[in-house]
C-alpha cells in the first residue's frame, strides 16, 4: 500500500512538471517504456521491490535498465529522484499511477463492463453515454463477456462497482434470507 501511495505522489509531480513543460506526450512514451521493461524483465521488478537496495545499486539499475531508453528529462529526473530517495520499490507502481492521474486530470475514466452475453452495439453506446453523465467524464469502456454471471452485468470504475448480474442478485438473496 505504501509503495502505491508513494508512486501516486511521484506520478502526480511528474504529471505536473510534464504538463507545465508541454511534454506530456514524451513523458507518456517514457512511462510506457518503464512499463515495458518491468513487464518484459520480471527480475527487474523483483529487484526494485527489494528492501535493501543501496543508492549506488539503484542508480546502476536505472542506468542499465531504464535511462538508455528514456527520452524526456522530466521522466529521467523523476526516476533519478526515486533512486536517490531510496523509493525504487515504488517504481513498479509508477506507470499505473501516472495513467490514473492522467485520466483524472484530463477528465477520462475507464469503465470495466462485464456482461453475461455479448451486448448489442446500441446497449454499449447507451451505457457509455449513461456512465459519461454519471461521472462527468469521457468514458473508455472495456467489455468483458463472462457467462458465469448468468445474466445482467457488472460495472467497475475507479473504486466503484455496480453489480446488476443474476449471479450477484442470487448471492444477495441468499445473504438476506
Amino acid at each position: 500500500m505504501i509503495f502505491k501511495m508513494t508512486a501516486d505522489r511521484y506520478a502526480g509531480a511528474l504529471y505536473s512538471v510534464a504538463s507545465d513543460a508541454g511534454r506530456l506526450d514524451s513523458v507518456r512514451k517514457d512511462i510506457k517504456t518503464v512499463s515495458d521493461v518491468l513487464l518484459q524483465l520480471p527480475e527487474v521488478r523483483t529487484y526494485c521491490m527489494a528492501d535493501n537496495i543501496s543508492k549506488r545499486d539503484a542508480e546502476t539499475l536505472l542506468n542499465v535498465a531504464f535511462l538508455p531508453n528514456i527520452k524526456s528529462a522530466e521522466c529521467a529526473n523523476a526516476l533519478k529522484i526515486m533512486a536517490e530517495n531510496q523509493r525504487l520499490s515504488s517504481l513498479p507502481f509508477l506507470p499505473e499511477a501516472f495513467s490514473a492521474i492522467s485520466a483524472e486530470r484530463e477528465g477520462r475514466v475507464t469503465v470495466s463492463a462485464e456482461f453475461a452475453n455479448s451486448p448489442e452495439l446500441e446497449t454499449v453506446e447507451k451505457l457509455k453515454k449513461k456512465m459519461s453523465q454519471k461521472t462527468g467524464k469521457t468514458v473508455k469502456l472495456n467489455l468483458i463477456v463472462n457467462p458465469e454471471l448468468l445474466g445482467g452485468f457488472i460495472l467497475k470504475w475507479n473504486n466503484n462497482m455496480l453489480d446488476n448480474s443474476a449471479r450477484g442478485r442470487l448471492k444477495q438473496m441468499l445473504v438476506n434470507s
